[in-house]
C-alpha cells in the first residue's frame, strides 16, 4: 500500500537516496497518495544517477503531463522515444502533450504513429480525433472522438443512459422518440443542445434532454425539445424509442464542417 511504502521510505531515508529502484517505488506510491512535488523530486533523483532509465523517463513524463508542465512532458517523452523508439506509450504521452501544447498537425502525426503501431489503442484514436477536430477536419475526426466512450477513456465523464431502450447509432427517426443523454461538461451540453432541432427536422415526434439541473432554465426555451429532465432528486424517464450521446451528435447527423445549417440563436435566457 501507498502509505505503508512511504512510511517505510520516511524511516529509511538512506536507502531511498542510494537506491533507484527504491526511490522509483517510493515515487510511485507518492504518486499514488496524491503528493507530486515528492513524487517529482524522487524521479529526478533517479535520472540524476540514471539518466537514460527509461521506466523513470516514462513515469516522469507522465506525472509532467499531469501537472500541466507541457514543455517539460514533450522533452522527455523524446528523450524517452530516443531510447527507445517503438515504446508507444512514450509516443502517446509526446502526442497528447502536442496537442494540449496546440501543436495539432505534430500530435496528429505522433498518434497516428501510434495507431501503425497500435491500432486499437484506444487513448491515441480519441488523441488523433482531438487533432483532426481542432484542425476542422470534421469527418475523420468525429468518427475518431468517439473513442471517447472506450473504457479506458470515458471515466466519469460519458456514462451510457441506464435505460432499456437501445443507443440511436442513425437509424431513421420519423415517428420515433429519442432521449438526449448527458455528458462531459456545461459547456459541451450547451453547444450540443443545437442539434434537438436537427433530430427534430429529420422526422422524431418526440425529442427530450436530460441536462443537469443548473441548465433546465435555459433548456426549456431550446427549439425542438419536448421535454426537458434535470439531475434532481429522483428521476424517472418515461420510455423512448432511443437514446443518444450529445456529443455524437454533429457525427450522426452528418457535419461536416462546425457551420452545420442553422442560423441564428438557438437558446433564450429569461430576462432573470
Amino acid at each position: 500500500k501507498a502509505a505503508e511504502v512511504l512510511a517505510f521510505a520516511a524511516a529509511n531515508k538512506a536507502a531511498v537516496d542510494s537506491s533507484p529502484a527504491i526511490a522509483s517505488v517510493v515515487a510511485d506510491a507518492a504518486t499514488a497518495a496524491g503528493r507530486l512535488d515528492e513524487a517529482e523530486a524522487l524521479l529526478r533523483q533517479v535520472l540524476a544517477q540514471a539518466p537514460r532509465h527509461a521506466p523513470t523517463l516514462s513515469k516522469l513524463s507522465l506525472l509532467l503531463l499531469r501537472r500541466d508542465a507541457l514543455d517539460e512532458a514533450q522533452s522527455v517523452s523524446r528523450r524517452l522515444l530516443d531510447e527507445q523508439p517503438d515504446l508507444f506509450m512514450a509516443r502517446h504521452n509526446l502526442a497528447f502533450a502536442l496537442l494540449k501544447l496546440g501543436r495539432f498537425s505534430e500530435a496528429e502525426a505522433q498518434a497516428r504513429q501510434v495507431l501503425a503501431q497500435q491500432p486499437a489503442y484506444a487513448r491515441s484514436t480519441y488523441t488523433l480525433g482531438l487533432a483532426l477536430l481542432s484542425q476542422g477536419r470534421f469527418e475523420e475526426g468525429l468518427e475518431a472522438f468517439e473513442a471517447r466512450l472506450d473504457p479506458v477513456n470515458a471515466g466519469n465523464n460519458s456514462p451510457p443512459a441506464p435505460v432499456s431502450y437501445p443507443h440511436w447509432r442513425g437509424e431513421p427517426l420519423d415517428g420515433k422518440s429519442i432521449l438526449i443523454w448527458i455528458e462531459q461538461g456545461l459547456g459541451d451540453e450547451i453547444m450540443m443542445a443545437r442539434y434537438a432541432a436537427v433530430l427534430k427536422a429529420r422526422g422524431a415526434s418526440l425529442v427530450s434532454l436530460f441536462c443537469r439541473q443548473a441548465l433546465e432554465p435555459l433548456f426549456k426555451s431550446l427549439p425542438g425539445v419536448d421535454a426537458v429532465y434535470p439531475t434532481a432528486g429522483s428521476i424517472s424517464l418515461p420510455q423512448h424509442d432511443y437514446w443518444v450521446y450529445p456529443m455524437s451528435l454533429p457525427r450522426l447527423c452528418g457535419a461536416r464542417s462546425d457551420a452545420t445549417a442553422w442560423s441564428g440563436a438557438y437558446l433564450t435566457p429569461s430576462d432573470e
